[in-house]
């Protein structure tokens, strides 16, 4: 039996098989291009965005009719619920006197984006 190719989710630190990653690519691309072709709003984000935000998630929904193979809407819900998307799609912390979006930042990354006083 083959083992599935392994590769480094460089975001997570993390493996992932080959199909994770390419499933993972696909619907980031998919987001993508609906948000620079089809998407005229702010953009939703968070592990829900396809259920609080009705029309992304019908916009999505139907995105998924004219793949072939057919590509599951379900699946793609799935892949959002644990946190798929790329950084336009993840929440964004507040600012907080060490931490941007999640990481670490130092007083210069602070100050050059104007949230620090100096």
């Amino acid at each position: 039996m083959a083992c599935a190719r392994q590769f480094v989710d460089r975001r997570r630190g993390t493996l992932v098989d080959e199909y994770s990653r390419d499933r993972n690519n696909f619907y980031m691309d998919l987001e993508n291009w609906c948000l620079e072709h089809k998407w005229r709003a702010p953009v939703p984000t968070g592990p829900a965005r396809h259920l609080f935000n009705s029309a992304w998630g019908e916009m999505m929904r139907a995105e998924f009719v004219d793949y072939d193979p057919p590509k599951d809407f379900l699946d793609y819900s799935s892949w959002v619920e644990h946190g798929g998307g790329d950084e336009w799609f993840q929440p964004q912390e507040p600012v907080t006197p060490n931490r941007v979006n999640g990481y670490r930042a130092s007083a210069d990354d602070l100050r050059r984006i104007g949230q620090a006083g100096g």
